[in-house]
């Protein structure tokens, strides 16, 4: 058996061998899912994938090339509500399992947020030293309780080398169960693993969208589900958002009932262990 993270070429490689092949993907990767209602993106490569499986004596698609994946088991790191299966994509063989990453500690049972919780995290949404004397203005009284986590290297060693950012902890990454723990919101770019993240961790999200057609999708779930707040740039020759106004939506998240009511019933969602769940749908997928 082989167990791949969405790459046509594997599940051909799998086929050919008559090996049965598992296949983790996102709604994206689903039969007939469009960000737009009308996207080619899957159907360009359908007429090469065709000649090698014809090469290989192997059944061909039709107009989807998502269809090679519809052959085995798709395990989806998600819940249904965040990524709902499109109409036209057989159900059967898809899983959702809920995020494979568990936190050791995922904080206040109920997600609240009490004194010790007094911090806010960004995750990739702040690698600008030129901003800093603005950043640290909206948040500096914070002090040390302020997680910026740059998910590079080289982003989090300018940042701290600008010696401009006072207390603040700068690193590529943080443990999330420490975050759980300590912060009260988090600012992100709308990532779909960073939205599950944060759920996880009881954060309400600000999300300071980078626009792209998955990030849209995610904090357009985000903001439907009641956990967060999208905030896009006034102007084309703007194209930031004040971290003051940041700071005055992530104050108002964290301390909205209704909210932190919202990301403790979702959080109870993805509660489960993931990657156990996923490991025994693969099992009796494979009759192990």
């Amino acid at each position: 058996m082989v167990v791949h993270d969405n790459r046509p070429s594997v599940v051909v490689a799998a086929n050919a061998a008559s090996v049965p092949a598992v296949s983790i993907c996102q709604q994206v990767h689903l039969v007939g899912f469009a960000y737009d209602g009308a996207s080619r993106t899957w159907s360009l490569a359908v007429e090469p994938f065709n000649r090698v499986l014809s090469a290989h004596d192997l059944p061909e698609i039709g107009g989807d090339l998502r269809e090679l994946y519809a052959r085995g088991l798709i395990i989806v790191p998600s819940i249904p509500e965040f990524d709902p299966v499109p109409g036209c994509q057989p159900v059967e063989n898809v899983k959702h399992v809920g995020p494979l990453t568990m936190l050791s500690d995922p904080g206040a049972p109920g997600g609240n947020h009490d004194t010790e919780r007094g911090g806010i995290f960004f995750y990739r949404t702040m690698f600008d030293a030129a901003r800093a004397e603005e950043f640290m203005d909206a948040f500096g009284d914070l002090g040390s309780r302020i997680m910026i986590a740059t998910g590079d290297d080289d982003a989090a060693r300018r940042l701290r080398d600008s010696s401009q950012f006072g207390q603040t902890s700068i690193r590529v990454m943080f443990d999330m169960s420490v975050v759980a723990r300590t912060a009260k919101c988090a600012v992100t770019i709308g990532g779909h693993g960073s939205c599950l993240s944060c759920i996880q961790a009881s954060l309400p999200s600000v999300i300071v969208l980078n626009p792209s057609p998955e990030r849209e999708l995610n904090a357009k779930w985000m903001e439907r589900m009641g956990l967060g707040r999208v905030l896009r740039p006034q102007a084309t020759h703007l194209p930031v958002i004040p971290w003051a106004e940041v700071r005055s939506v992530a104050e108002h998240l964290s301390s909205d009932s209704q909210v932190r009511s919202n990301v403790a019933h979702w959080r109870a969602r993805l509660h489960g262990d993931g990657a156990a769940i996923a490991v025994d749908q693969i099992a009796r997928f494979a009759n192990l």
